[in-house]
């Protein structure tokens, strides 16, 4: 993208000095020329001042490190979490079957005051 960009100013900049210099053989004036010219360059100096903005915002390599550094650690937390959870829940089938095994061993009676 940022090739593209360069490659449109630069053909800017020669096309407007290709129109410069057919005004200049058609006219034969130079103070129109030089008008264009110094309009030409504001222009490409605009131009290339946006685009070294968009430049200077894109991320670093150092900032693409450290945000996959960072989903790194993510992606190991969520792996221990969904281990933690099974986990869990196998502690909870064991203490249901435990339950349910000493509820059939009281001979399912209950005594009340």
């Amino acid at each position: 993208m940022i090739v593209a960009a360069v490659w449109a100013v630069a053909a800017t900049a020669i096309a407007v000095i290709a129109l410069v210099d057919a005004r200049n053989d058609d006219t034969g004036g130079s103070g129109d020329a030089a008008a264009d010219a110094a309009r030409v360059q504001r222009n490409l100096e605009r131009r290339i001042s946006a685009l070294q903005d968009r430049i200077d915002e894109l991320p670093t390599s150092d900032d693409v490190k450290r945000l996959d550094d960072r989903l790194g650690t993510a992606e190991d937390d969520v792996k221990g979490a969904s281990e933690d959870a099974k986990r869990a829940g196998d502690r909870v089938s064991e203490l249901e079957r435990r339950v349910e095994d000493l509820g059939g061993t009281s001979g399912g009676t209950t005594t009340s005051p």
